[in-house]
């Protein structure tokens, strides 16, 4: 009958274990929901700050895209007279 009892101890300590491991368990998740809702709150804060980031590498975009536009249309060959009789011609970039 001893290993009757012994295993009666044996589950009464699983048991325990258990309920130990749950409550921790429930403490993490506890834990883990509080983080998530700061990192959201965070998150929310600095949304703003992204989309002005945002803004401002599209406005960047545009100036540069205009920029280069311009250039092309104005890119034209250059003549330039020598005192030779063939004149050079000079592309500037």
């Amino acid at each position: 009958m001893t290993t009757l009892a012994e295993t009666e101890q044996t589950l009464s300590d699983a048991r325990t274990a258990v309920n130990g491991i749950t409550e921790e368990a429930k403490d993490l998740i506890h834990t883990a929901n509080q983080i998530s809702d700061d990192v959201k709150g965070k998150m929310k804060a600095v949304d703003p700050l992204i989309e002005s980031a945002h803004d401002v590498g599209d406005m960047i975009h545009n100036v540069t895209s205009e920029i280069k536009r311009t250039a092309m249309q104005k890119r034209q060959t250059k003549t330039i007279h020598t005192q030779e009789s063939n004149p050079v011609q000079i592309k500037l970039k």
